[in-house]
């Protein structure tokens, strides 16, 4: 695809299942809310060929454990980008094509004291984990190749943890793809170094690193 090509509304529609075990569609939020020194990114994704979906979140604090949640076979959603399992329900909402999404989490995750915690035993303290947030565009989407896009916006709502509701706002990025992968590499934030914050997560076909600084957050995928 053009990078100059124009995002269209109805680019935002879900796409026919491709060939191949490996061929996904993905909808990513990542955020970050300089007032709290805090970030939240999440990524849903449909493996039709597998018959299931997949569900990652991370909410990274600077001085204190990063909570995260990693579900790699949760039913596909009877609808749309909802999700339902045992002690997870999460919801991915479109609300206005290229303009308005809505995400709400309700779940148990892991607050863990290694970055790489998930990718041995998985072990941590369980703790509850949720939030009602809203994605507004400020920049038209543009495409990072020809099945990939991205939106700047600023997303807003509150952050439920075992200490209670907190109130985030910060800019945010949302990415949507299909096909065999996604973008390899995003910044949101004005820079990320020296990094505070690290976490690392599996996705279904790779490695997800999440580094969060004082200005900003950066993740890739490997």
């Amino acid at each position: 695809m053009d990078p100059n090509t124009l995002v269209l509304a109805s680019d935002e529609r879900e796409r026919e299942p491709g060939d191949g075990e490996d061929w996904q569609e993905a909808h990513r939020l990542d955020a970050f809310f300089p007032s709290i020194r805090a970030s939240v990114s999440l990524m849903i994704a449909k493996h039709p060929a597998r018959n299931c979906a997949s569900f990652v979140a991370a909410f990274l604090r600077f001085s204190e454990l990063p909570i995260v949640l990693v579900e790699m076979e949760v039913p596909l959603p009877a609808k749309r980008w909802e999700i339902r399992s045992s002690g997870l329900w999460a919801d991915h909402v479109c609300e206005s094509a290229l303009e308005h999404w809505s995400y709400g989490l309700e779940a148990f995750a892991l607050e863990i004291d290694h970055p790489a915690e998930m990718l041995r035993e998985a072990k941590g303290i369980r703790v509850p984990l949720g939030w009602e947030l809203e994605f507004e565009s400020s920049e038209p989407a543009s495409w990072l190749g020809p099945m990939c896009y991205v939106q700047v916006g600023e997303t807003h709502g509150i952050v439920l943890t075992e200490d209670g509701e907190t109130p985030v706002e910060g800019t945010s990025l949302r990415s949507h793809w299909w096909g065999l992968g996604g973008p390899v590499e995003l910044h949101v934030g004005q820079g990320h170094r020296p990094v505070q914050s690290r976490v690392r997560l599996p996705a279904m076909n790779a490695l997800w690193q999440l580094d969060a600084g004082h200005r900003g957050l950066r993740i890739r995928t490997m």
